[in-house]
């Protein structure tokens, strides 16, 4: 097994540390809190630590996936770890290993590959590993690193790569500030209240705390905040911030941490936080880099033990990660791994296969069983929407929201996906769109199905295709002649008379719905029993006999086909001809195309679409 000489240093230290025996069992920094997996490494073995943990030199301070942990060190000094960051206690000082480290009320000076940074108060430094050697990132705050060829300050957005051993490979600074104004208002200290932020908090058991004070309570309604001030948010409960057009609405359970002019607007460090960028990009620090929700753009960004998401409800959030980058639209899930990895999710489609007006119950036929779908709501809305899919339960509680001016669009698969459209201005409307994965290549069903329903009390569904179903009604314990009594549900009954105990009743005679029966011979009457009549909405409506689903395009391309009565046929918004028979035929422009769809309307049966894709 190879260990590096970094290790290699640390192992001889704990070896000197042990061996020192009371001399290096004096403790040299305390745990004052902690939440989630927070542990002290001694002798090389780890374990649990407790609220007011001693640590000794050699001793090191991990917390896990999630957790947090704020350490007093010797002097006074209380520093903060954020999730998945380890420290370790050396006689030059303490070291920051990996993860994040922050100064709360006083300057924290921690030792690195680069050098002795010192953490200015409310500033946060985080340190990852990556393919050049050790990187430091300023999130929040500022620091100065002191190096041997002069110190470096780093600000939020800037950051250096070090090789092991302290060789500086890569320094990126922040973007020289705007020219001053000739009468600047002068910026608040960390402790001083930020009179921009107007916070409010709805629910019970919100705590605030500021610095090494002991956390108080926060009662419902108007708060003050001072910067810098970590906030727990019990189930139930949640806190809004705005300051100015920017928004935050962090909702229990969750901890975030109240930023200030200049800086983050927050740090949330466990739960769920919704950004809104009204008038300015607004930057969240996350585990593994930076995402920055764009002017005009709402996230709700969620930590979780191995990763952090950004659902993008509306505009853009652009992911700055240690290791790579990535930009998440409207509808898609931005992620970013504790590493630093970055990467997108739940894609928006940029083309659309089949456009759909709200509240459509669109039926989509194609092989594929993927299908880009727009969901045009201009005529709803007059304006901006909110798309909003259900998951694969059907339930809302948590979906999907994709904002636009006039339209959104989503990946349609096989099976079912209900949706609501929100409009800005109040309006809202419900559809549902279902893809089958057939080809359109099925025979049409013309003749009315036949159905024999026996009066013996059992409940009866009757499906039909394309014409309204004839049904026989018979009682085979009925002698002689007999009398039905037919009542439809919200309707009156039909009475109607037999000398054999069976019933015909036309194609068409009984419309859609549920119907009740009995049928009474002589002295005696059969048990009721139900019909309940409904169209097949999967039922092939059209057989498309050109072009095959998939095939090289002339242009124009012929497209041709038989349907069922009562059908109406377009082609890209363009009317087929059609005869008596049911056969349509109808010629459309391929440039620049790669699917058409075919659309097929019914005043009762709603509208289907049977996609051609080019080969």
């Amino acid at each position: 097994m190879i260990i590096s000489a970094r290790r290699l240093a640390s192992l001889g230290i704990v070896a000197a540390m042990v061996a020192c025996g009371d001399r290096a069992a004096a403790p040299i920094a305390n745990l004052v809190e902690g939440q989630g997996a927070v542990s002290r490494e001694h002798g090389g073995k780890d374990a649990a630590a407790p609220n007011g943990q001693p640590f000794v030199l050699g001793d090191a301070a991990r917390t896990g996936a999630g957790a947090w942990a704020r350490i007093a060190l010797r002097g006074g000094p209380v520093l903060r770890l954020g999730a998945d960051s380890m420290v370790r206690f050396l006689p030059a000082g303490t070291r920051l290993e990996r993860g994040e480290a922050g100064a709360e009320t006083a300057a924290v000076t921690l030792i690195t590959e680069a050098g002795a940074a010192v953490i200015e108060p409310g500033g946060v430094l985080r340190a990852a590993a990556t393919a050049g050697g050790q990187r430091y990132e300023v999130t929040i705050g500022r620091a100065v690193i002191q190096r041997e060829d002069g110190p470096v300050t780093m600000e939020p957005g800037g950051h250096l790569v070090v090789a092991i051993g302290g060789a500086m490979i890569e320094r990126v600074d922040t973007p020289p500030p705007a020219p001053p104004t000739p009468t600047p208002a002068p910026t608040p200290t960390p402790a001083a209240t930020d009179p921009t932020l107007a916070a409010t908090v709805v629910g019970r058991g919100v705590t605030a705390r500021t610095g090494t004070d002991p956390a108080r309570p926060l009662t419902a309604g108007a708060v003050t905040l001072t910067p810098g001030d970590t906030i727990k948010i019990p189930r139930g409960a949640r806190l809004e911030l705005a300051r100015g057009a920017d928004l935050a609405t962090a909702i229990g359970p969750a901890e975030l941490t109240v930023g200030g002019p200049g800086g983050a607007l927050v740090a949330p460090t466990a739960g769920t936080t919704s950004i809104t960028a009204g008038a300015s990009d607004v930057a969240v620090p996350v585990p593994g880099g930076t995402m920055t929700v764009k002017t005009g753009g709402a996230a709700a960004i969620a930590l979780g033990r191995a990763e952090t998401t950004a659902r993008v409800e509306r505009g853009e959030v652009a992911i700055d990660g240690d290791v790579s980058d990535a930009a998440a639209r409207a509808g898609e899930t931005g992620v970013l791994d504790r590493q630093g990895a970055a990467s997108v999710r739940d894609p928006v489609p940029t083309r659309f296969d089949v456009v759909v007006g709200p509240g459509d119950g669109a039926l989509i036929h194609d092989p594929s069983k993927r299908v880009a779908v727009q969901i045009n709501f201009s005529d709803l809305c007059g304006g901006a929407g909110t798309l909003e899919l259900a998951d694969r339960s059907g339930s809302f509680a948590k979906a999907r929201r994709i904002a636009g001016a006039s339209a959104a669009g989503f990946y349609a698969t096989s099976g079912a996906t209900r949706y609501k459209v929100r409009c800005d201005s109040g309006a809202s409307k419900s559809g549902s769109v279902r893809i089958a994965g057939d080809t359109g290549a099925a025979p049409v069903v013309r003749t009315a199905p036949h159905t024999l329903v026996e009066a013996d009390g059992r409940a009866n569904d009757v499906y039909y295709q394309n014409r309204a179903p004839q049904i026989t009604i018979r009682w085979t314990e009925a002698k002689g002649a007999t009398t039905l009594k037919l009542t439809p549900a919200g309707g009156a009954p039909r009475t109607l008379t037999s000398s054999s105990g069976t019933y015909v009743l036309a194609p068409g005679e009984l419309d859609e719905g549920t119907y009740t029966f009995y049928v009474v011979s002589g002295k005696r009457t059969s048990p009721p029993t139900t019909i309940r009549i409904a169209f097949d909405n999967a039922a092939p409506t059209a057989q498309i006999t050109a072009p095959p689903p998939r095939a090289d395009w002339s242009d124009p391309l012929t497209i041709s086909g038989v349907t069922a009565e009562g059908w109406s046929v377009s082609v890209e918004g363009q009317a087929a001809s059609r005869d008596a028979s049911g056969r349509f035929r109808a010629e459309v422009a391929t440039a620049g195309k790669d699917a058409i769809a075919i659309r097929l309307a019914h005043p009762q049966h709603g509208v289907h679409y049977y996609l051609r894709r080019r080969k």
